[in-house]
């Protein structure tokens, strides 16, 4: 598999101070098959702690989201959530 996908770029000057933990703009996405995951799990695990949320499908359905757990964090904290794991 070739991994295409970049992380999103240090540049946050179109960025408020705070980061919305749901701001469409803040991380790249890729999608990547279940299959593809249990293949590459290494490099997926390096797109995500580069910045990059890697969204699964099964039978090109979404199943699930791996995010950097900065972003789980603040998205935690956001929500009232437990952010310690």
């Amino acid at each position: 598999m070739t991994i295409t996908a970049t992380p999103p770029t240090a540049d946050a000057s179109h960025r408020t101070q705070h980061r919305n933990p749901y701001d469409h703009d803040m991380a790249k996405r890729v999608l990547k098959g279940i299959q593809e995951l249990r293949r590459d799990l290494k490099a997926v695990v390096e797109l995500v702690t580069a910045g990059t949320h890697v969204v699964f499908t099964r039978h090109g359905k979404t199943v699930a989201v791996l995010v950097p757990m900065e972003w789980y964090r603040e998205a935690a904290e956001k929500m009232g959530e437990p952010t310690e794991l």
